[in-house]
């Protein structure tokens, strides 16, 4: 439950700038099940959904052909990093992506490159309860685990050139960035 609300208020903050007549294409990268895809379709925008797990596609394609929607739907299997776009984006939705990014100038700048108007981000906080319990989690599995303060993403959006394009929010677990060309 307490996912599902969350999801939610993030979905609600995102949508107020996804709404937008001008914001017609999208890309989720790292889309996970789809929960984003769906909403974005549900507005009418053309969506992109990129994951580096099949599963994970596999989840979005069934929830988005269980639905009626007019609106254009690709699926992509790749890692972000390495996929090349031939178009841009009029909006990148990169949630969940960060924490699993050893570069995130790189990535910002990849990013800057493939939206035209609005890119949306979440960083992991590397602070409180939440943080503490993923950092142990993830070195027993020797899994890679990537979180952030506010100065380090600031640190990062200078370095991709980006930082007074910028508005950081903070919330009780993440941080959510909006980058508006």
């Amino acid at each position: 439950m307490q996912k599902n609300l969350f999801i939610l208020c993030l979905f609600l903050s995102l949508s107020a700038f996804s709404q937008k007549d001008s914001i017609q294409s999208i890309l989720d990268i790292g889309c996970g099940p789809g929960h984003f895809v769906l909403k974005f379709l549900e507005m009418g925008k053309s969506v992109t959904a990129l994951d580096i797990a099949q599963g994970m596609l596999d989840i979005t394609n069934a929830r988005v052909s269980s639905v009626k929607s007019e609106s254009k739907f690709e699926s992509i299997l790749a890692d972000y990093s390495e996929y090349k776009f031939q178009d841009q984006f009029d909006a990148i939705c990169v949630m969940g992506f960060f924490d699993y990014v050893s570069d995130p100038t790189s990535a910002l700048k990849k990013l800057l490159s493939e939206a035209s108007k609005e890119i949306y981000i979440s960083f992991p906080d590397d602070y409180g309860m939440l943080a503490w319990q993923r950092k142990i989690r993830y070195a027993r599995r020797n899994c890679p685990l990537y979180l952030y303060n506010e100065s380090k993403i600031k640190m990062h959006l200078q370095e991709a050139g980006c930082l007074e394009l910028s508005e950081i929010k903070k919330t009780n677990r993440n941080f959510y960035v909006t980058i508006r060309k």
